[in-house]
């Protein structure tokens, strides 16, 4: 991914590797991984790269459910590009995860790993209702969406966070998935991953 967000992954034992947003450090737990930096500069005029690369390589991953958290280091956008092999060196269809991204702000993706050939990772973005708020004001910070649309959906978002603490019943389903819809087709070049918002029933696709 580029320079606008880090990236951390974590196994299913626990273990992480790449930039933990907390510590301010990288970390290399998992087995046969490593955390990279990388930048090109200029051969010709000797001019700075114009920006840098976060990636995280993960030799000979075990089957089973990985999380990838992205701490985001500036507002703009962002893609997850998972390129995988399977177990006998075929390489796996690229999954690319776009996002919007903020200074501080923190998404994640729960991505399902599994060797046997013909596999294509499954990725699904895990949001709870602060993220979703984040993800609607950094759409707006960057004229993805309108402000009345960012402070409609920040609304509705809010509302549904207060019932589910309050432990009611969240009302009015109909209404909420057509301004989700008008989110989603705000945000088409945004939209292929589905986002698991906590205190709702259902997942809705973005």
């Amino acid at each position: 991914m580029g320079d606008n967000a880090e990236l951390l992954v974590i196994d299913g034992s626990g273990k992480h590797t790449g930039f933990d947003a907390s510590a301010v450090s990288v970390i290399e737990e998992i087995p046969l991984s490593a955390h990279f930096a990388e930048a090109i500069q200029n051969d010709e005029t000797g001019a700075p790269p114009p920006q840098i690369s976060h990636s995280v390589q993960v030799r000979q991953p075990k089957e089973g459910n990985y999380r990838v958290v992205v701490s985001g280091l500036k507002l703009g956008t962002y893609t997850i590009s998972l390129r995988a092999f399977s177990q006998d060196g075929s390489a796996q269809s690229e999954v690319a995860i776009p996002g919007v991204t903020g200074t501080h702000s923190v998404s994640s993706f729960s991505i399902q790993f599994s060797p046997i050939s013909g596999s294509i990772p499954h990725s699904i973005r895990v949001s709870t209702f602060t993220t979703t708020i984040e993800d609607i004001r950094n759409s707006s910070q960057l004229g993805l969406i309108s402000r009345g649309t960012a402070k409609a959906l920040a609304d509705l978002v809010e509302a549904a966070a207060a019932a589910a603490a309050q432990g009611r019943e969240i009302r009015h389903v109909t209404p909420s998935i057509h301004v989700i819809n008008c989110y989603s087709i705000l945000l088409a070049p945004y939209r292929n991953y589905p986002l698991r918002r906590f205190g709702l029933s259902r997942t809705y696709w973005v």
